[in-house]
Parts: structure tokens; C-alpha cells; sequence
């Protein structure tokens, strides 16, 4: 498996959907159809992308208090593995025993943008 992170650098560098489809010529849908067959190089892949995931869920979830939707082009195939990402993010957090403010977003396309529009929504109806 050709990316290792070095513990530095902006968050992207760790989770972008780049990293897994890069494993599959470009194809993110064909990692995430590898690692639910178990081809072994999409597993060991996935167990790293995941480890750095949970950590920066979890230093958001510490420095925030908020809730944490996981979204994106990877966001859109993280349903099945919701559980599993709540149980690893439990792991690293001191003060909480689940992870269940952990959540994949059900906007598939651009939901940053949803999101972000949002707050412009939200006090526009507020001063109606």
C-alpha cells in the first residue's frame, strides 16, 4: 500500500477519497465493492483511512462538543461501517463510552454546501 501519512499536513491529506480510489485506479465505488468482498489490500487500506478518520473525529468531537456528520464522495458509501466507525471513535475518547454522535450524512452530493447554506437559511427564517 503505497500512502502513509506522516502525521502532519492538513486533514485532506488523510482523508481524501483520492487515498481509497487510488487503490482502484481512480474508482471509489470498486474499493468500497473490494472491501466488502475482503480483498485483503482494500481491508488493510480501509483499517488505516478509518484509524486516521476516528482520530480527527474525535480531536473535533473534543475540541467542538458537537455532533460530526461524516459526508463527501466517501461519505456517500459509510452507512454499512457506521457502527464500526462509532465503536473505534468510542476508543478514543477519554469522556464518552459510544460514538453515537457520529453520523454519515444523507445529503450524498455537496453537502458542505447544504450545509453551509443552512446557516444562511436558518437566520433568514428566524427574521421572518
Amino acid at each position: 500500500m503505497g500512502f502513509r501519512p506522516r502525521n502532519h499536513g492538513c486533514v485532506d491529506i488523510y482523508l481524501s477519497a483520492l487515498r481509497l480510489a487510488g487503490e482502484c485506479d481512480g474508482n471509489l465505488a470498486s474499493f468500497f465493492e473490494q472491501l466488502q468482498r475482503g480483498v485483503p489490500e482494500a481491508v488493510e487500506s480501509w483499517h488505516a483511512y478509518r484509524a486516521d478518520l476516528v482520530r480527527c473525529v474525535n480531536n473535533l468531537r473534543m475540541a467542538y462538543d458537537c455532533l460530526v456528520i461524516l459526508g463527501g464522495y466517501v461519505g456517500e458509501y459509510l452507512n454499512p461501517y457506521l457502527s464500526e466507525l462509532r465503536m473505534a471513535a468510542a476508543a478514543l475518547n477519554t469522556f464518552e463510552q459510544d460514538g453515537s454522535y457520529l453520523y454519515v450524512s444523507t445529503d450524498k452530493l455537496e453537502n458542505s454546501a447544504v450545509g453551509a447554506g443552512l446557516t444562511w437559511i436558518t437566520d433568514y427564517i428566524q427574521n421572518i
